[in-house]
């Protein structure tokens, strides 16, 4: 509908993910940033739903299946889609925050937050997602420090199929 924007309530948004059926040699990337809340997942504004990792994770095995799928999810507390259920052979996980940690940034006076604006440093530069991993985390750590902010220590998941996932290149 609507040229594929619809607004971001639970169903409209795990429909979309169910629907993503790659083709073979294809994989599934989704990228979710909202306001996180400890213990539930990410904020879906403006229905206040919240996206959990049990959700996520079910529209991921139905749209994906076995597909090399990457999930980044940049929120409060969103260290929580690292684990199980979300961490699945197939799959690679980012996530801002420790499930028990906020991610700093987010705020009328800044476009990205710290940890979107590591990442899409680190995609600029980096081949693989275990690399750009590494740089996010000493990026949002140096930024922390000056900010003289708690850490929110960025969490990862890489199941064994994808480990070395590479980061595809402008086509």
């Amino acid at each position: 509908g609507r040229n594929g924007v619809q607004s971001s309530t639970m169903g409209h948004v795990l429909a979309a993910i169910e629907h993503m059926h790659p083709d073979p040699g294809e994989g599934c990337f989704v990228f979710a940033t909202s306001h996180g809340a400890y213990g539930e997942g990410l904020v879906l504004v403006p229905s206040q739903d919240f996206l959990t990792p049990e959700a996520l994770d079910h529209a991921l095995d139905v749209g994906c299946g076995n597909a090399p799928t990457v999930a980044i999810i940049s929120g409060c507390f969103s260290g929580s889609f690292a684990k199980p259920p979300m961490a699945r052979d197939n799959r690679v996980i980012l996530t801002a925050a420790r499930d028990d940690r906020t991610s700093f940034g987010c705020g009328a006076g800044f476009q990205y937050t710290v940890y979107d604006r590591c990442l899409l440093q680190a995609l600029d530069h980096s081949a693989a997602w275990q690399a750009a991993y590494t740089m996010i985390k000493a990026c949002v750590a140096t930024r922390e420090k000056a900010f003289q902010i708690k850490a929110s220590e960025p969490q990862a998941w890489f199941g064994d199929s994808v480990a070395g996932l590479s980061i595809p290149g402008p086509q």
